[in-house]
C-alpha cells in the first residue's frame, strides 16, 4: 500500500504503458530505497535508478506488466490519478497515506500538508484519512494569476494526529506547535473534527 502512495505523489506510466517511473528528491534516501525494496520483494522486478542534475534522482521500471498493473489500480497523470475501489476498502490504507504524504507532503508549522490538483483523489485520501480515525482538514486556496489548475490541500494538525505524522517522519524538527504535560502526553489540541466511540464528529 505505501507503493501506492508513493506513486500517487511521484511516479507516472509512459503513455504506451511500457514503464513506470518515480522522481524522489536526491536526499530522500530513506524513500527510495524503501520503494526500491518494495517493488523488488512484491515483484521481483529490475529497478534502475539515475542521478540527475537537478538534484533528484528517477527510479525506473521498464516491465509493462507492472505498468499495465499500476495503471489499472490509480491510472496516470497528475490531474487523473485515482484509487481504484479495490484498494479504497482494503486493509492498512494508512500506509497509502503515509506514501503520499512522504512523497508530495510538506511539513508546516502545527503538521503536515499535502497539495494536489486533483479534486477526487483529495477527497479520496480525506476518506481514507477519516476511517483512519484521523482529522483531516481540506482547504481551497485562491489559485494565483498564473495557476492552470485549482490546488486542494489536505492538512493533519500534529496535535491531533501525532502518532500518524510520525510515522511519516518527514521533516519533524520544522513542526513548531508540540505542547506536552510532564508525564509526556500532549495538551492543547486544536480539535474542531473528531472521533468518538466509533463516529466522526466536527464542531
Amino acid at each position: 500500500m505505501r507503493l501506492i502512495g508513493y506513486y500517487l505523489a511521484e511516479g507516472y506510466i509512459q503513455k504506451d504503458l511500457s514503464s513506470v517511473h518515480f522522481t524522489f528528491a536526491s536526499k530522500e534516501q530513506n524513500y527510495i530505497q524503501d520503494t526500491i525494496n518494495i517493488i523488488k520483494t512484491l515483484f521481483d522486478i529490475k529497478v534502475t535508478t539515475t542521478n540527475n542534475q537537478d538534484n533528484s534522482t528517477s527510479i525506473s521500471i521498464h516491465n509493462k506488466l507492472f505498468a499495465n498493473f499500476l495503471y489499472n489500480l490509480v491510472g496516470s497523470g497528475f490531474d487523473k490519478k485515482y484509487i481504484a475501489d479495490i484498494l479504497f476498502y482494503a486493509k492498512n490504507q494508512k500506509h497509502i497515506l503515509i506514501g503520499v504524504f512522504r512523497g508530495d507532503g510538506c511539513t508546516i508549522e502545527n503538521g503536515i500538508a499535502l497539495s494536489l490538483s486533483n479534486k477526487e483523489l483529495i477527497k479520496q485520501l480525506y476518506n481514507i484519512a477519516l476511517r483512519e480515525k484521523l482529522t483531516p482538514k481540506i482547504r481551497v486556496p485562491k489559485a494565483s494569476k498564473l495557476a492552470t489548475t485549482q490546488p486542494y490541500i489536505l492538512e493533519l494538525h500534529y496535535l491531533n494526529d501525532k502518532e500518524f505524522i510520525d510515522l511519516v517522519n518527514k521533516d519533524l524538527d520544522k513542526i513548531k506547535v508540540k505542547e506536552f504535560k510532564s508525564d509526556g502526553s500532549l495538551v492543547g489540541r486544536a480539535i474542531n473534527q473528531f472521533w468518538f466511540n466509533n463516529n466522526f464528529f466536527a464542531r
